[in-house]
């Protein structure tokens, strides 16, 4: 039997994470993961919802040494834990606070269990075979999958990914702004500083000043785990910030004009991950060097028939892969996107994966995403691709004019629809399910408001009700896509079972829209606000800014089309 240690390349008495209290040594680390191991039941698997980084690496270790698995679901929706803990009886949640999630049996971790005990003196050994994760998929096209994870495989994947990255040479300090249970964040932060050398933030920041906030918590060298949609947020809130060593991201492809701009900006060098939770990672590339990805150590490809399958190094077994890889004479490939996004129009193929590259990458825009309608949002047999875009300094038009030199015109996106933002989820993904919600009421609603205007000023519903024409639409000075995020820290308590968003984050989330239009104003007033529907996780919202004669901003949040929450916020000069 082989047996693998709990943690490599650092000494006893290394730092290994970061709390805002101080740094925390593997030493002290040990001595929390078994006191804590102490305490848990002698039965079942460890569903770990830990949001704080450091309580979910105890939470994990103390599992190992306990012999138990680490249950890691991509969602915190209670339907979800629910079919977890139904799938794996006798399991216990791991939870930063007491209050149980989804009513099931939970156990808060202790932010320093073994403070004031006897400290190890030397780092445990792990047998290779034990199951020590169980990552699922997001469970978009169903129930989520579990993928298991053997401990000498996760040991190894730690390994080759710092040495892809180069951080076994000069190790850094982590700042992950993914949650730690997601196959991303938990190799690239957690598995890092256990077997690639590197030191962890405990935090989980989300907003840009939470980001530059924890950068600056932590000494150099620094690197920070993110992904294209928090790296484009962080970058133009143009926050100071302490200098990086390098950015590294996944979950979603990063555009070339936003790499080069986070290099430009923090000195960094970015590099990008792919893999999959099936997979785990498999190879990675510095993005502004362009398409080709690099193998991690030992991992290998066969492709037969455009089917690409994994295998090797830290790999579980074969793995066929959901993406088109095209190899290289020199090893390395070109990843085309996933199998389902490949697009066939009249004969001639391509991926919605090259579509948002180009579109992504014409100047000036931010972010975009192109959308291949299924017969029940269009009509069948035809095919139109949409597209949008975030492009602050450009008309759809001239994004399209711009597409004429990249693309064939059969895949020039009819329409082209510019926003403020795309509904991106916690990790940065863009899901099929939100572009389709963001098609029927930014494409298809549209269209049918705008047949009945050659009608007259009233038209005759079928059951001879009159209806009204359509009203002249408001102009708004900003409009703003937001997908509330399932993980978000104030839904924490807020309240067990049934989580329901503050409505002070609604209006923080207000206020930060009502600064890019007032930048000069010091302070703001609330004179009126109505929180009138209750939100809850993963519901996408719009929110719509509009300026009043009294240099005021009237503000509305929208979900479906109806409003749950509206008020004003007025600019005020410093105080004398």
């Amino acid at each position: 039997m082989s047996r693998s240690p709990l943690i490599t390349r650092h000494g006893l008495d290394d730092v290994l994470a970061w709390c805002p209290e101080g740094p925390v040594s593997v030493r002290e680390f040990l001595a929390d993961a078994l006191a804590f191991a102490a305490q848990l039941p002698a039965q079942g698997q460890l569903i770990n919802l830990c949001e704080d980084r450091y309580r979910f690496a105890v939470g994990f270790a103390a599992g190992l040494l306990r012999g138990k698995t680490s249950l890691q679901p991509s969602s915190q929706a209670p339907h979800s834990l629910r079919q977890v803990a139904e799938d794996y009886p006798g399991s216990v949640c791991l939870v930063d606070a007491t209050a149980a999630p989804a009513d099931l049996p939970a156990l808060a971790v202790p932010a320093r269990a073994g403070q004031g005990g006897p400290l190890p003196e030397a780092v445990p050994l792990i047998d290779d075979a034990q199951v020590a994760a169980i990552l699922f998929t997001s469970g978009s096209t169903g129930r989520p999958q579990p993928h298991r994870k053997h401990w000498g495989r996760l040991v190894r994947n730690g390994q080759a990914e710092a040495a892809a990255l180069g951080l076994l040479e000069r190790p850094c300090s982590l700042v992950g702004t993914v949650p730690v249970q997601h196959s991303y964040g938990f190799e690239s932060t957690l598995l890092l500083a256990l077997h690639g050398g590197c030191r962890f933030w405990s935090g989980k920041p989300f907003y840009p000043q939470d980001i530059a906030d924890a950068l600056a918590a932590v000494p150099a060298p620094r690197m920070l785990v993110t992904t294209p949609f928090h790296l484009g947020n962080w970058l133009a809130a143009a926050l100071p910030s302490v200098p990086l060593e390098r950015v590294l991201s996944a979950t979603a492809p990063l555009a070339e004009g936003l790499a080069r701009q986070a290099e430009a900006v923090s000195g960094a060098q970015v590099h990008e991950i792919y893999g999959s939770t099936e997979s785990s990672a498999l190879a990675s590339r510095r993005t502004v060097d362009g398409a080709p990805w690099t193998l991690m150590q030992q991992v290998t490809l066969r492709i037969e028939a455009d089917v690409a399958t994994a295998s090797g190094g830290h790999v579980e077994g074969e793995v066929p892969l959901a993406d088109v890889l095209e190899p290289l004479p020199d090893g390395r490939f070109v990843l085309h996107g996933r199998i389902a996004d490949l697009v066939n129009i009249a004969g001639k193929r391509t991926s919605l994966a090259y579509l948002n590259q180009q579109l992504a990458g014409l100047p000036g825009v931010v972010d975009a995403a192109f959308y291949l309608p299924d017969g029940a949002d269009d009509a069948p047999g035809i095919t139109r691709l949409a597209a949008f875009a975030v492009a602050p300094q450009h008309s759809a038009a001239q994004l399209v004019a711009l597409l004429r030199e990249r693309l064939d015109p059969i895949f020039l996106p009819r329409p082209l629809v510019l926003l403020p933002g795309l509904p991106r989820n916690a990790t940065g993904k863009l899901t099929r399910e939100a572009l389709g919600a963001l098609y029927r009421r930014e494409v298809l609603h549209e269209r049918r408001r705008a047949a009945p205007k050659a009608l007259g000023p009233a038209v005759r519903s079928t059951a001879g009700c009159p209806l009204s024409a359509p009203e002249a639409t408001p102009a708004f000075a900003l409009e703003r896509d937001w997908v509330v995020p399932a993980d978000h820290p104030a839904f924490a308590g807020h309240f067990p079972g049934q989580p329901i968003l503050p409505g002070v984050v609604l209006l923080d989330q207000a206020l930060q829209a009502a600064r890019t239009l007032a930048p000069g104003a010091a302070r703001w007033a609330l004179p009126q606000a109505k929180f009138l529907r209750t939100v809850a996780p993963g519901q996408l919202l719009r929110l719509r800014l509009r300026a009043l004669p009294s240099s005021a901003f009237a503000f509305e949040f929208l979900h479906a089309g109806v409003v749950v929450a509206q008020g004003q916020l007025k600019p005020e000069p410093a105080a004398p």
